[in-house]
This record gives structure tokens, sequence and C-alpha cells, in this order.
């Protein structure tokens, strides 16, 4: 059966800049370090159309560059997006871990899938919804239905406010009243049903179960569904939100990808200055 989730309680304080020598320094003096990162506005910056957000300049690169300290970093990437499209944006084969569907599905380094639990009811639940979305969401209105297969969206970015808001609402009621083996994630402009274990806090600890229990983690995000992330290694990891400087369970900050792809530079240049010679 699907494991119940508590939800993440709301943040009071606001994080601070990131330190520069921070993560580059972790690198070097406690590895394996556990580097997880959302896709859409932290690898991405954020556009209209979720088919065109692609990685912010260097972001491949900078991912290709840390992939290859095997001893030293285990990367991921954890996104609402299902496993397919994310391979395709991030145009990586190589080092990283893929996790789909906000941590529902895995792909590991050697390409094999799994799920990080089963779904129990979900499948039902959720042609249910995708039958209540087809009848219910109008056509040209800039509604768009984002079917993940684990997990269904419904983004309103280039809808009208008044269009939208009772489409949200009764879509959040159905759901809520009719698919109980679902919970709502909701994130920058868009309100998703999925399987109640698929949650990126969740995604944290299994990753994190398969190293030593004291190697650190580091975890990217920006959006509402990464607070439970920064939620689960608010005692013991470090936590960066992207973006604004709004109240998170994220310790640091950092404006935009641009400086994400910065971090992750600081960090291979330590590791590969550290690396023995031949």
């Amino acid at each position: 059966m699907p494991i119940e989730r508590s939800p993440t309680p709301p943040a009071a304080e606001r994080p601070r800049a990131l330190p520069r020598c921070l993560l580059p320094e972790l690198v070097i003096r406690c590895p394996p370090v556990l580097l997880a990162l959302d896709y859409d506005g932290t690898l991405s910056p954020i556009v209209n159309d979720p088919a065109r957000a692609v990685p912010a300049p260097g972001a491949r690169q900078a991912l290709a560059r840390l992939a290859r300290h095997t001893q030293a970093v285990v990367l991921a990437v954890i996104s609402g997006r299902d496993i397919d499209q994310l391979r395709s944006l991030l145009g990586l084969d190589f080092g990283v871990t893929m996790l789909g569907v906000h941590g529902a599905e895995v792909m590991e380094t050697d390409g094999t899938r799994l799920l990080v639990e089963e779904l129990g009811g979900a499948p039902h639940a959720l042609d249910k919804v995708r039958d209540w979305l087809r009848a219910n969401v109008p056509e040209r209105a800039g509604l768009v239905i984002e079917d993940k297969r684990l997990s269904v969206a419904l983004h309103y970015r280039n809808a009208a406010q008044k269009t939208a808001a009772p489409v949200i609402r009764a879509f959040e009621t159905f759901v809520t009243a009719q698919a109980p083996e679902l919970r709502l994630g909701r994130g920058k402009m868009v309100v998703e049903a999925m399987p109640k274990g698929a949650d990126k806090g969740r995604a944290m600890r299994f990753l994190r179960a398969r190293l030593r229990s004291d190697a650190p983690a580091v975890y990217f995000g920006d959006d509402v569904t990464d607070e439970d992330a920064f939620y689960a290694l608010r005692h013991d990891g470090i936590t960066v939100r992207v973006g604004d400087c709004a109240p998170s369970w994220a310790e640091y900050r950092v404006p935009s990808p641009l400086q994400v792809v910065e971090a992750l530079d600081s960090m291979a240049e330590a590791l590969e200055r550290n690396a023995p010679a031949d």
C-alpha cells in the first residue's frame, strides 16, 4: 500500500546567501557527497512552454565534469518531469541518477529503472483524473494537461486568471474527494495529482539510504515541491533555494540557475585541482 505522507509545515525563515567556498570545501574534505538538484527553475530557467526548458548555459558541462568524479560526488536530478523527458532535456547518458515524478520513479546510472514504492490504487485513480480533465478543461484557453504516466499535471501559466481559477478549484476538489489514493502537488503555475508517496523529501531519504550514514547531502531546488527535500535535510544537509528569498526550509539561497551552474563549476574545479597527478 502507498505510504501516507505528512505535509511539510510552512517555513518561517528566509535563506541566506550561499557562501562561495562552502561546497568546494565540502567535496574535498567530506567525500562522497550526495549532490541532488531539481530541474525546472534550478538547472533550467522557468519558461512559458515546459517543452522548451533547456538547461542554463554551462549546466550540462558542469554536471558532466562532476559526474567524472565518482568517488567524490554521487550525482542525482530529482524532477517533477518523467524520466524520459528529463533524459532528453539534460542530454546526459552517464554518471547521473535520475528520479522522475517527484521521486516516484528512478533510473540508475546503468539504465536500470525501478519504482520507489508500490503504487497501490494510484494507477486507477490517475485514470479517473485523466477522464475528468478531458471532460472539464476547456480547449484553447491556455490550460495545458501534462500526462507523466505516474502523475497528471495541469499547467495554467498561459491561461487568464478568471478562466484558470474555477477549473483549478474544481480539479482540486475532484482529486480530494474522488481520488483519495493521490495527493495534490502545487508548484509555480501548476497543480498535479500524484501518488501519495511521491515527494522529494522521500526521494532524498531513498538516495541517502544507499550511502554511508554520515555522508553529507546537498540539495538545490526552487519550488514548493522542493520544500519537502529542504525539510528532510533541515538538520543534517546543505539546502539551497534558487530564486526569490521567500521563507523556506532551505538554509541558503542563490539568485538563479546561472548561479547554480557557478556553484557546480566551483565544485568541479576544486576536484580537478586536487586530483592526483597521473
